[in-house]
């Protein structure tokens, strides 16, 4: 385990076809960043969204959490 999310931390886990525990974790809170500068659009910030919506953040990692918030790491997506 990792510990638990800090206060104001969302977490929403996106179930993974073939992988039965868990889910990609995805957060939103007022304490990550807002977006990417890319070179392509220089001086326009590319806001930050995932498939569960807009100011989420897919963290790539594989995680479980149990019945008193404690954060599991079970693999990686890359």
């Amino acid at each position: 385990t990792v510990g638990c999310f800090l206060p104001e931390v969302e977490y929403r886990l996106v179930p993974v076809e073939g992988i039965t525990e868990g889910g990609v974790l995805h957060l939103k809170s007022p304490n990550l960043m807002t977006g990417y500068f890319v070179s392509d659009q220089p001086g326009q910030l590319q806001r930050v969204h995932s498939e569960v919506g807009p100011g989420w953040h897919c963290m790539g990692d594989v995680v479980s959490v149990d019945a008193e918030g404690y954060v599991s790491v079970l693999g990686r997506l890359k």
